[in-house]
């Protein structure tokens, strides 16, 4: 009966030991100590000693407070149940602290969903919107509405930057030239295409050959005659041998090596 009172007594005083599971954590957390040019190196360097120590001291006191059971009985359990205490505490404190910022964001952000459909914006996006009897193109960079067109019940988002009606493709506030509504996609950030053409950066080039033209990395294209950066062509540079390495940000070709679309000589 003893042994088993002292085994689970044993049990309880493990409990001491269970900040340690954290410490690698703290670890991690400690090294910025360091960031300060402005700390002083001695502090800096005995405050991360103290803190990764903290194992050492907790492994001490799960010691004596073993000795303190076995001599004193039930007064052993104070320590470890102070410990559970405190860390339930902090258990609770910290899901408290997470449910309120959640529910802080979720109405900031509902607030900002209110005002953003207040404002007249389209879909999810915050750059076209209905103002009245009229479309605008919300421009973040000038901080302006710029007139699209009068309001259009066909008028439909493609994505934030892109839409269309029956008629016409835009890009912003701009007709593209040349865009079919019905076949206009979005390939990407830089890339577009429609039926008859590609586009880059909603600006089309009717000028490659659409049957053989290929996307490339790094704002590179080729078709079976030329090699493109961007919508500029790359002067004499051979389309057949024509690589792109992503790593370097260098292309190159059977005859030279290219850099941001420019011949690039020697090591530079």
């Amino acid at each position: 009966m003893i042994q088993g009172k002292e085994s689970k007594g044993a049990l309880l005083n493990k409990v001491i030991l269970l900040p340690i599971v954290v410490w690698p954590l703290l670890f991690f957390s400690s090294i910025f100590l360091f960031d300060d040019p402005t700390a002083s190196s001695l502090l800096a360097g005995s405050l991360f000693i103290a803190i990764n120590s903290y194992p050492i001291f907790l492994y001490c006191l799960y010691r004596i407070n073993a000795d303190i059971y076995r001599q004193y009985g039930k007064i052993g359990h104070i320590i470890p149940l102070l410990i559970i205490s405190a860390f339930l505490t902090v258990v609770v404190l910290q899901v408290n602290k997470s449910s309120k910022l959640n529910m802080e964001i979720e109405s900031r952000l509902a607030e900002k969903e209110r005002k953003r459909v207040a404002a007249g914006f389209i879909g999810n996006c915050s750059t076209y919107k209905i103002v009245k009897d009229s479309i605008f193109y919300w421009s973040n960079n000038f901080q302006i509405d710029f007139f699209v067109k009068s309001y259009d019940v066909d008028f439909q988002l493609i994505n934030c930057h892109y839409a269309k009606d029956i008629t016409n493709v835009y890009s912003g506030d701009n007709i593209i030239d040349e865009a079919d509504p019905e076949s206009f996609e979005i390939i990407d950030k830089r890339w577009q295409c429609d039926k008859n053409n590609f586009y880059h950066g909603g600006q089309v080039m009717d000028y490659v050959d659409f049957e053989t033209f290929q996307i490339l990395e790094l704002n590179y294209s080729k078709d079976k005659n030329k090699v493109y950066y961007g919508r500029q062509e790359i002067e004499y540079a051979d389309p057949n041998t024509f690589e792109v390495n992503s790593n370097t940000h260098y292309a190159s070709d059977k005859n030279r090596r290219y850099y941001y679309g420019k011949v690039s000589y020697g090591n530079e």
